[in-house]
């Protein structure tokens, strides 16, 4: 059944995964449920079921650590098979797959694993090979943190009873995703004519005012007035008594970014815009804390596969090189703070999971070297993965801004409240979100959330025409054709 979703050469691969197991050594012993005493004799750690259907639930009794089975789908919806389709006829905007274990006498089974993926809504195999190439290595995962002790960790239960798919014709069906298809693919037609174009902006309140559920807020806009410029990412400190706001300042025409200084005056703007570092790379996200008194900045520079320490001098000196924290990680957002006596850093990889998956690293001396964290990607889920400003701490509890790119890049930031961090254990819940204020012009989203003293920095984008989808469609068709 799922082969008719296939691409001919995934079907090809599956046909060959189907000739091994036809000519396994029929020598190799065999098991029916029935035969428990044999099966408890073998000493199992886990069984893993990889059927989409019902399976014998005395199965879960055999193994210390229980029965192991996927689950694909939002389970308070539905649990499909083939994975990944029914998000597309549904327009799901997220696609989620879980990894748990089942004990005997139970009706929910604990969360060992688990991934939410942005549904590509008009490629259904395609959204359904994100998942499946990734769920492969999840048994392997949640089998080493058995053997790290850490099997006792509180995970999510989820009731095995699921709500079913409506009995439909095979036709509707095939109708119903038809539609979607088409209906998906002309929804993507402006992204061939228009642009992200952001600006950075100051909300007059501190950045725990966005923890309230659904806070309205309003900002104070940059007067950008370079057409061929947009500006994001705001981070601000106080230097010697000043505002400093470091911000990515994109330009059109070259398609780079590079970091600069905006003006601040009072508790407002300036419409003045300064070169703090320019490098042969794209530059973003200047990420600005103290250590021991003194200013750093780590921006994005995942082009150059590296997240490098910068000093803050002053501000007639701007940037200066300090050390490479991470060379050959190409790490998208990374973000430095001191929790614990430990030095932690959190990013995204450009190459694997840009938006989808958080890694950690961490160290016991900002200068030295940083170590990854074992449980890397420490969580899968493009609704809060991706860094997005600064950690807090409110009312002795520590929250994290992260990004949520399941509609699109940028769309909403998601406040996470970290409940466990360590060398060796990671935790977090999301507590709030932020969406873009509706009555600014910047309405299409938000993706950084900074603290400034009383003041929160915040930024949004809206969408503008450029033609530049359009003219690499172009420019990739005419390469096709002149390279045949």
């Amino acid at each position: 059944m799922l082969r008719r979703f296939m691409m001919p050469q995934e079907r090809e691969i599956a046909n060959s995964i189907d000739d091994v197991f036809r000519n396994l050594d029929v020598s190799v012993p065999k098991y029916s449920i029935d035969q428990d005493d044999e099966l408890l004799e073998l000493g199992l750690d886990f069984i893993l079921y990889l059927g989409f259907g019902p399976c014998d639930a005395r199965s879960a009794r055999i193994a210390k650590y229980g029965l192991w089975r996927f689950r694909f789908g939002d389970v308070s919806k539905y649990e499909n098979y083939p994975p990944g389709v029914h998000e597309v006829i549904s327009g799901d905007p997220v696609t989620t797959a879980v990894l748990c274990s089942q004990h005997f006498g139970t009706t929910s089974a604990k969360v060992l694993r688990s991934g939410v993926f942005a549904t590509i809504l008009h490629q259904p195999n395609a959204n359904a090979e994100q998942m499946l190439s990734e769920v492969t290595l999840w048994p392997a995962y949640a089998a080493a943190n058995i053997c790290r002790g850490h099997q006792d960790d509180a995970g999510d239960f989820i009731e095995l009873k699921s709500i079913p798919l409506p009995q439909l014709p095979k036709l509707v069906t095939q109708a119903r995703l038809a539609l979607s298809l088409l209906t998906n693919k002309i929804m993507r037609l402006p992204n061939l004519f228009f642009d992200d174009s952001w600006n950075v902006g100051i909300v007059d309140g501190p950045i725990h005012d966005f923890l309230q559920p659904a806070a309205p807020w309003q900002a104070s806009w940059f007067p950008n007035g370079d057409p061929n410029l947009y500006c994001a990412d705001p981070m601000g400190a106080i230097v010697d008594g000043k505002r400093l706001v470091l911000c990515e300042t994109y330009d059109f025409r070259t398609q780079l970014g590079s970091i600069s200084a905006l003006g601040v005056d009072g508790r407002g703007w300036t419409p003045t815009i300064a070169p703090a570092l320019s490098l042969k790379v794209h530059a973003s996200y200047p990420y600005l804390f103290r250590a021991e008194d003194v200013l750093y900045c780590v921006p994005e520079t995942s082009q150059a596969r590296d997240a490098v320490l910068y000093r803050f001098a002053s501000f007639g000196d701007g940037l200066q090189y300090e050390k490479s924290l991470l060379p050959q990680v190409p790490c998208l957002d990374p973000t430095v703070f001191k929790h614990e006596g430990l030095w932690w850093l959190f990013c995204t990889d450009a190459t694997d999971g840009e938006h989808l998956k958080l890694r950690i690293w961490f160290a016991r001396d900002l200068l030295g070297d940083f170590m990854p964290h074992p449980l890397n990607p420490v969580k899968i889920d493009v609704r809060s993965s991706r860094p997005a400003g600064a950690p807090f701490v409110h009312d002795g509890r520590l929250f994290r801004p992260s990004q949520d790119c399941s509609r699109t890049y940028g769309g909403a930031v998601t406040i996470n409240e970290i409940t466990k961090l360590s060398p060796t254990r990671f935790q977090e819940h999301a507590v709030a979100i932020v969406r873009p204020d509706p009555g600014s012009p910047y309405r299409s989203g938000v993706h950084t959330l900074s603290s400034f003293g009383d003041q929160t920095l915040i930024d949004s984008k809206r969408m503008i025409f450029t033609g530049r989808g359009i003219r690499e469609k172009m420019s990739a068709a005419v390469a096709r054709i002149l390279r045949r």
